[in-house]
């Protein structure tokens, strides 16, 4: 009986610290660094390996050190494709060139929103 109370202990201290529960998320999707203002161009997003996903955030795996602090990733969404800005919050090596990478969830993005205002720069900028 002793042996499953450090199991249960380790269960119930893994999910007071991330806050929700994570669900596997394995899968390819797109991602790409964030600078915080512009939406990035489509060159800018890479296909990504997802490790896992919940309320609050996600995990991905990742082939270099990050060296990023914000990114923005498509998801799928039942209606429609959704874009999600995220903040790194953590990552660890699990062998030489490979990373995991966990984000926590920022706010969704409308990218029509971003569109609009790179088109009103573009006319700025013409001017």
């Amino acid at each position: 009986m002793s042996s499953k109370k450090p199991e249960l202990h380790d269960l119930i201290h893994r999910l007071e610290r991330r806050g929700s529960i994570r669900s596997d998320y394995s899968g390819r999707t797109l991602l790409a660094t964030y600078n915080g203002e512009n939406f990035p161009p489509d060159s800018a997003f890479r296909e990504i390996d997802c490790h896992d996903i919940s309320r609050k955030g996600f995990a991905f795996y990742c082939f270099v050190k990050p060296m990023f602090s914000y990114v923005i990733v498509k998801l799928r969404g039942t209606e429609s494709d959704i874009f999600v800005s995220a903040r790194v919050v953590r990552f660890q090596q699990l062998n030489v060139g490979k990373f995991i990478v966990g984000c926590q969830f920022l706010q969704r993005l409308k990218v029509d929103a971003f569109e609009r205002l790179e088109a009103a720069s573009l006319a700025l900028t013409r001017k």
